[in-house]
């Protein structure tokens, strides 16, 4: 190998560590470009989930909020119809025992009568 050839060759390796060097270099730019822009969009995602997630929680709450408010309001009902069912009972038992007394007297006059009816007058 003549000097003239092995100056040659290690030019071109010069030449091919240098392009490989840029090569390397633009390789990391890009690598670097690429990874802000998958950043950002996590982060822009991330927060479009966060925005979907606070519609759901809220529109829970407002459901909650409506059973609880449709529980008060049966339980009022409930408790207005307890009170309903306690005066129609307090109107209603002595309306039953004057009932029972009134057909225990109509009872005792019918067997009065039929008693007189089977025994023969003297």
């Amino acid at each position: 190998m003549m000097p003239s050839e092995a100056v040659s060759a290690l030019n071109v390796i010069a030449i091919t560590l240098a392009i490989q060097t840029l090569l390397m270099v633009g390789g990391f730019i890009a690598a670097i470009v690429v990874w802000r822009r998958v950043a950002v969009e996590a982060d822009r995602r991330i927060s479009e989930l966060g925005d979907r997630l606070d519609d759901v929680l809220r529109e829970t709450r407002q459901a909650a909020q409506a059973v609880g408010r449709m529980s008060s309001h049966a339980d009022g009902l409930l408790g207005g119809t307890e009170s309903v069912v306690r005066t129609l009972a307090t109107v209603v038992a002595p309306s039953r025992a004057l009932l029972a007394a009134g057909a225990a007297s109509v009872a005792s006059r019918l067997l009065l009568k039929w008693r007189r009816r089977r025994t023969p007058a003297a």
